[in-house]
């Protein structure tokens, strides 16, 4: 199954509920599927990336306007966080560019630096 990938937030840290100690609660996840995609391509990166956002949104569990400023930083870290595991997982160039184009560093990706020679 290469073309499935599941959007995993890690609830346990993340999730607006309160989690208690002698809770044994599994993250969330939601799988992605994309075999009806060309993810080599810029639009189908561009719909995979979207679908997963939408998975990783799904999963962190929206917080409702009125709550806390803190509760909402927390959901914009699940989500971001679910799209960049999901990325990584996925492991394509066109898609990971896609996500970095957008400010989402995949978990895991190689960073890559140039020097300049002053010579």
């Amino acid at each position: 199954m290469k073309n499935l990938i599941p959007a995993t937030a890690i609830a346990t840290l993340y999730s607006c509920a309160p989690v208690w100690a002698d809770t044994l609660q599994e993250p969330r996840s939601v799988t992605v599927h994309f075999e009806d995609l060309n993810i080599n391509s810029a639009r189908g990166a561009a719909v995979l990336y979207q679908r997963i956002r939408y998975a990783a949104e799904d999963v962190c569990g929206n917080p409702s306007p009125q709550r806390s400023l803190a509760l909402a930083s927390r959901y914009a870290t699940c989500v971001r966080g679910a799209i960049a595991g999901a990325v990584a997982r996925v492991n394509c160039p066109s898609v990971t560019e896609y996500a970095a184009a957008r400010g989402i560093v995949p978990a895991q990706a190689p960073i890559k630096v140039k020097f300049a020679s002053n010579d």
